[in-house]
């Protein structure tokens, strides 16, 4: 077994029990609501649900624009209802509505291309041993473990 495995497995056991938590309570707040109360349902406690999600997936998977996805995607479902056809179509607002949208707004898009620069120049500089070095200088300083 690898190092790392034994700390991924808490995570690993709150991400499915918040997806299988997911799975019970949407078809609840579902059978709540009809047609004109969908945004009602999109405004209450659910609303909480697709951040949760995105974090916890982002450190199970340790990939963010994926958990992101994941997160506006559940989101995007809370607005259609949580129904089974609803599930689909907000597969396809995700990628039409909310992303199409963010991308083409030019305040979103630079923000979006900011992240995603500072991120490729971190994982540079990790690779270039950057921080091995930033380490060295600092350890240096310190006086006890």
């Amino acid at each position: 077994m690898r190092n790392g495995e034994h700390q991924d497995h808490p995570y690993r056991l709150l991400t499915w029990l918040t997806l299988l938590t997911l799975l019970l309570c949407c078809p609840l707040a579902s059978a709540q609501t009809d047609g004109a109360e969908n945004l009602a349902v999109a405004a209450s406690w659910v609303s909480v649900l697709p951040p949760v999600l995105a974090i916890l997936l982002a450190l199970t998977l340790r990939q963010v624009i994926p958990a992101i996805f994941f997160g506006v995607w559940l989101g995007a479902w809370a607005v259609e209802g949580f129904s089974l056809s609803g599930l689909l179509s907000a597969l396809l607002a995700t990628f039409q509505v909310y992303i199409l949208k963010a991308f083409a707004n030019a305040d979103h898009a630079a923000i979006i291309l900011f992240s995603l620069m500072i991120g490729g120049m971190v994982g540079i500089i990790s690779r270039n041993g950057g921080m091995q070095g930033i380490v060295n200088k600092v350890a240096k300083f310190a006086n006890n473990a």
